[in-house]
């Protein structure tokens, strides 16, 4: 079966003490340069702004989110491609101003569906061999996977669950069926500050996006649908 990878969310996690997210807001980012002007984005749902939280979110899928602990920025959409991202920008601009908080890990994050009208069958044949744990009662319906790959100061973390994916966006549109897939590349952060280790590692977005598909392409022999 000739399957196809969509790739549906891209996001950048950055773990740190005390960020403070009573900062965050759109003037905030456009004066610091986080968000250029030229890129002309509209902001979307009511800002959130407060001491455990702050949320900025705009029309093309963007979002930006400071709690206490981390910082994440994630583009929600179906023309994910990562490396041409503006969320990059957005990330290490962020930790340009901030070079002060004392960041300790970074999160890669990609997120793709691939449609299959009988997604739990195939990831049960796909990765679990038959036994007594799929046929005893009561029956085995599905399973998740996940696999973990070793990297240089952290791990890559891949979970396969069946699941659904809205095709709109609006509520109650139909949906598709089919297998969703996240992948993580953790990284820890080294002694303080480590601002320039992390920028460092914002740099490998292209080579873990690489990485990422040929996992995946490997696994499921899919095609990327980009």
């Amino acid at each position: 079966m000739n399957m196809r990878i969509m790739h549906i969310s891209f996001s950048i996690v950055v773990v740190g003490h005390d960020c403070n997210p009573t900062i965050l807001n759109p003037d905030f980012l456009l004066y610091q340069k986080i968000v250029l002007p030229e890129w002309q984005w509209e902001l979307g749902s009511p800002i959130m702004t407060t001491p455990a939280i702050a949320i900025v979110t705009y029309t093309n899928g963007v979002s930006i989110r400071v709690e206490p602990k981390r910082f994440q920025v994630e583009e929600v959409s179906k023309e994910i491609w990562p490396p041409d991202s503006h969320i990059i920008h957005v990330a290490r601009r962020y930790i340009e101003v901030l070079p002060h908080v004392r960041y300790t890990a970074v999160g890669i994050n990609f997120r793709s569906f691939i449609e299959h009208h009988e997604a739990e069958i195939y990831v049960r044949k796909k990765f679990l061999k038959e036994g007594a744990w799929i046929n005893d009662s009561p029956p085995l319906h599905t399973i998740a996977i996940k696999l973990i790959y070793p990297l240089s100061n952290g791990r890559l973390s891949i979970t396969v669950d069946p699941g659904r994916l809205q095709e709109g966006d609006k509520v109650g549109e139909q949906e598709k069926s089919g297998i969703i897939i996240n992948a993580n590349f953790h990284r820890d952060c080294q002694g303080y500050p480590a601002h320039e280790q992390v920028i460092t590692y914002l740099q490998n977005v292209k080579e873990d996006w690489e990485e990422y598909n040929t996992i995946i392409s490997r696994i499921f022999g899919v095609n990327d649908d980009s």
